[in-house]
């Protein structure tokens, strides 16, 4: 832990900073800069205001989770190209967060997860035609033939290689496990405000499995309310920006290579 903060007047004290160009980057790029990286948390907690003034200019939103994460948004509108995670992402994704919470409900506190076990919960909890959907699948109803195995397997590893480079996990390929950083419950992002914390377990499987919620809010004349939550996977503005974001914005780099 850093014994003294650094306080930043402007955004030129903050470029002055070493880690100035290792954060931007990370920023653009979509990568969350999580508590368990102290050094980089604690200067972007630092210079938070500066960087976030700066950061806009270039049509980027930094924002900070409930779980103090810091991560970014390209707003929408600005005609800068960027892309959306994929739905599989999503979904293995939720599946994660699920398998967290389920884990803090039990007291467990084992913190690496084998991808077997993510993989095999997937399978439990999403249906044959979402299965079919999410991979292509040739599955029938009772039979999982090799080639599925394998292409779900590999679909899955692309996901997680992408999560990864982000900082939603830490992944040990060594014996192919995973650990889940504090990023991982942005994922809770479509439901925080929709539904109670009791809800959210259950709430997270049919978002998994339908690739929506079915909510209650009314949608006639909201379209240009930026308060009111929708039930899809993006997550509507209700603070600084004037446009909607996307749950998650990621970079153009779509290399699934493993770093």
């Amino acid at each position: 832990m850093n014994e003294e903060t650094k306080t930043y007047e402007s955004i030129l004290d903050v470029m002055a900073d070493p880690l100035f160009s290792q954060v931007d980057t990370m920023l653009r790029a979509g990568i969350n800069i999580v508590p368990e990286d102290d050094t980089l948390h604690s200067f972007v907690n630092a210079a938070y205001e500066p960087l976030k003034t700066y950061l806009s200019s270039v049509y980027i939103t930094l924002r900070c989770s409930p779980e103090q994460v810091y991560y970014s948004h390209m707003q929408r509108r600005t005609g800068v190209p960027h892309r959306t995670m994929s739905e599989l992402s999503m979904v293995v994704g939720l599946t994660m967060v699920s398998m967290q919470l389920d884990l803090r409900q039990s007291l467990e506190s084992s913190d690496w997860v084998a991808v077997d076990h993510l993989i095999d919960r997937l399978i439990e909890k999403l249906p044959e035609d979402r299965i079919k959907d999410l991979f292509g699948s040739r599955r029938s109803t009772t039979v999982s033939t090799q080639f599925d195995q394998v292409k779900i397997r590999d679909e899955v590893m692309k996901c997680i290689r992408d999560l990864n480079r982000k900082s939603f996990i830490r992944m040990d390929t060594a014996t192919n496990q995973y650990m889940p950083t504090a990023a991982i419950y942005r994922f809770i992002d479509p439901l925080r405000g929709i539904v109670t914390a009791d809800e959210i377990p259950n709430k997270l499987i049919e978002l998994s499995r339908a690739g929506y919620l079915v909510s209650s809010i009314a949608q006639a004349d909201t379209e240009d309310d930026l308060t009111i939550e929708r039930p899809h996977w993006t997550s509507r503005v209700k603070d600084d920006s004037p446009d909607n974001l996307d749950l998650f914005d990621l970079d153009n780099n779509e290399d699934d290579t493993d770093e």
